[in-house]
C-alpha cells in the first residue's frame, strides 16, 4: 500500500459570509489518500462512472457503451449508448441514467432487460445530473434551473437558481448534491470555479479558481460530494483531484504516483460509494482507480461515532436514533451524545442528550465497540426535515460530531439494514452491525474481490431486531486472509444488502 499525502489548508480567502454560515465547519484534520487498487482490464477511455454497494458502472462514449463491473472487476453487463453520451448516475437498484446531448434528453438504462429508453425530457439543455434516495436532479443550463424528478421520470419541482453575486453563471457543466445540507454545487467550466447554492437555489458563494496553485484547477473535469460534505473536482490537465472541506476551503490534492497499478492520466468522472471509497475514471490511463480517503488526521480524537440509523419510535411520532460507538478499550465511562436540529438551519438545536450509555459493548483487540440509542422528546411537524448527529464520549472527553443525518417526519426507516463495519479499514478484527425483520432465514456472507465465499454466519430465522458479528480476518477454515477489499452481504427472506470493507495490514 502507498499513501499520497494531502496538502494542509493554506491561507486562501474564505467564501462570502453567507456561505460560511450555511455550511457546517469540519474539524481540523490532515487527510490522506490510501490507494486500494485499480481495474485496468476492461476500461477503454471511461469519461464518467457511478457506483453502487457492489458494482461500478462506466460510460465509454468512444465505444458507444456503458459497462457494468461486478465483484472482482469483471464486466457483467454492457449497454449500447450514443457516442455523445455524458454524465452517469445510479438512480436505483434497477436503473442507470445519463444525458444524451444529441436530443437534449435524459435516458435511462434498465439493468434487468438492458433496454435504453427516454427517462426525462423536460430540460431544454441538460448539462449535469445528481441522484439521491431515488430522486434525480437535472441541471438545465438554459434556465438555469434544477429539475427535481421522481423515480419514474416525472417532474416534481423546478428550482430556479439565483444569479451569482458577480452577475453570471459561466458555462455550467456539472452538478453535485450536498447530502449534509441538501444544497447543490454547480461546476462553471468557463470560470473554472464551483458555485454553491442552498436547497432553494439561493446563491451562497463561489470557490476554486483557475490556475496551478493550491485550491486551483487548470481544466475542470467533474465534481463530486461525499456524505460528509467534502467536495472533489478532477483536473484533466494536471492529472489531479483537488479536495475542499465542508467549509469549502481547499483541504488537499490527490497526486497519485505512476505505478504498474494505474496512473491518474486525464481524470474525468468520479464517484464516492457509501463507504467513502473514491472511484476515479482515468480516460487516458484506461482504468478505474480506487482510494480510501482518511480524514481522521494524526491528531484526531480517538473517540468515534458512526453507522447512524433511525427507526420509528414506539409512539410512531418520533424516532429511535442509534449509533455505533468505538473507543479505546481502556476508556472510562464510554457513552454517546446526541443532537437533533432543524434543517437546513443546523445551528438550532431542538433536543439533546448527553452521556447515553452503551448497550452490549464488545472488546475488539484494543477497542471497545457498542451501540447507543436515544428517543428524543419532540412532536415532529408533518413534511418537515430534521437533522441529527452523534459523538462518542469517555468521561469528560468527547470526540468529533458526525456529519448531520437527515430524517423526515412521518417517514419510517427500514428495519432491514446492514451497517458499515467498524473500524474500517481494519486489522485484523472488525464488527458488522445489522437489523433483521425476523420473517425468514438470515445469513451474513463475506466475499473476496473475485466473488469467492470467505466466511459465512447463519443468523437463524424469525429473529427480529439488531445483531452484531465480529470478523477476525479468517476464512471458514481458520486461515488468515490477505489484505484487500472484501464485500459482505446480508440476506433475509429474499432481501439482500451488500457493503465493502478494507482489511489493511
Amino acid at each position: 500500500m502507498r499513501f499520497s499525502r494531502m496538502i494542509p489548508v493554506s491561507g486562501l480567502a474564505a467564501l462570502v459570509a453567507a456561505a460560511v454560515a450555511f455550511f457546517p465547519a469540519a474539524a481540523p484534520c490532515a487527510p490522506e489518500f490510501l490507494f486500494l487498487g485499480s481495474i485496468l482490464e476492461g476500461p477503454y477511455a471511461p469519461t464518467a462512472l457511478a457506483v453502487t454497494r457492489d458494482q461500478i458502472a462506466t460510460l465509454e462514449p468512444f465505444l458507444g457503451q456503458i459497462d457494468l463491473y461486478g465483484p472482482g472487476g469483471v464486466i457483467t453487463q454492457r449497454f449500447p449508448v450514443s457516442d455523445q453520451a455524458r454524465d452517469l448516475e445510479v438512480l436505483d437498484t434497477d436503473r442507470l441514467v445519463f444525458i444524451d446531448p444529441g436530443n437534449g434528453t435524459v435516458l435511462g438504462v434498465d439493468r434487468r432487460d438492458g433496454r435504453v429508453s427516454p427517462f426525462f425530457g423536460g430540460a431544454v439543455r441538460p448539462v449535469g445530473l445528481a441522484a439521491a434516495d431515488g430522486v434525480l436532479y437535472v441541471l438545465d443550463g438554459a434556465g438555469p434551473v434544477i429539475h427535481v424528478v421522481d423515480g419514474v421520470g416525472r417532474a416534481q419541482e423546478v428550482i430556479t437558481l439565483a444569479t451569482p453575486a458577480d452577475g453570471g453563471f459561466g458555462g455550467l457543466g456539472g452538478l453535485a448534491r450536498n447530502p449534509v445540507t441538501g444544497g447543490f454545487f454547480l461546476l462553471d467550466r468557463t470560470g473554472v470555479r464551483i458555485l454553491a447554492c442552498d436547497p432553494q437555489g439561493n446563491f451562497l458563494g463561489a470557490f476554486c479558481s483557475f490556475g496551478t496553485g493550491f485550491g486551483q484547477v487548470s481544466r475542470a473535469g467533474e465534481i463530486a460530494c461525499d456524505r460528509e460534505g467534502w467536495v472533489y473536482i478532477s483536473d484533466r490537465y494536471q492529472g489531479t483531484v483537488t479536495v475542499f472541506g465542508p467549509d469549502l476551503l481547499p483541504a488537499g490534492v490527490l497526486r497519485p504516483e505512476t505505478t504498474d497499478e494505474g496512473v491518474l492520466d486525464l481524470p474525468a468522472g468520479m464517484a464516492i460509494d457509501d463507504t467513502g471509497i473514491l472511484h476515479v475514471a482515468s480516460t487516458e490511463g484506461a482504468g478505474i482507480l480506487m482510494y480510501q480517503v482518511d480524514k481522521s488526521g494524526a491528531g484526531a480524537p480517538d473517540l468515534r461515532a458512526r453507522a447512524l440509523s433511525a427507526e420509528p419510535g414506539d409512539d410512531g411520532g418520533t424516532w429511535l436514533l442509534s449509533a455505533t460507538i468505538d473507543v479505546p478499550a481502556a476508556a472510562q465511562d464510554p457513552a454517546a451524545d446526541f443532537e437533533l436540529v432543524a434543517m437546513p438551519d443546523s445551528l438550532t438545536v431542538l433536543a439533546r442528550a448527553d452521556g447515553v450509555a452503551l448497550v452490549d459493548p464488545v472488546i475488539i483487540d484494543d477497542r471497545l465497540v457498542g451501540r447507543a440509542s436515544w428517543l428524543p422528546i419532540l412532536d415532529p411537524e408533518p413534511a418537515t426535515v430534521y437533522g441529527w448527529r452523534c459523538r462518542a464520549r469517555a468521561g469528560d472527553e468527547a470526540g468529533p460530531w458526525t456529519a448531520l443525518a437527515r430524517i423526515a417526519a412521518g417517514v419510517p426507516a427500514a428495519v432491514f439494514d446492514l451497517e458499515q463495519n467498524t473500524p474500517n479499514p481494519f486489522n485484523p478484527r472488525t464488527s458488522i452491525a445489522y437489523r433483521l425483520l425476523g420473517d425468514g432465514a438470515a445469513r451474513l456472507t463475506i466475499f473476496d474481490l473475485k466473488g469467492r465465499v470467505v466466511r459465512t454466519w447463519d443468523l437463524g430465522a424469525g429473529r427480529a431486531g439488531p445483531g452484531l458479528v465480529v470478523w477476525d480476518g479468517q476464512d471458514g477454515s481458520g486461515r488468515t486472509v490477505s489484505s484487500g477489499v472484501y464485500f459482505y452481504r446480508l440476506r433475509e427472506a429474499g432481501r439482500a444488502m451488500t457493503r465493502k470493507m478494507v482489511l489493511m495490514k
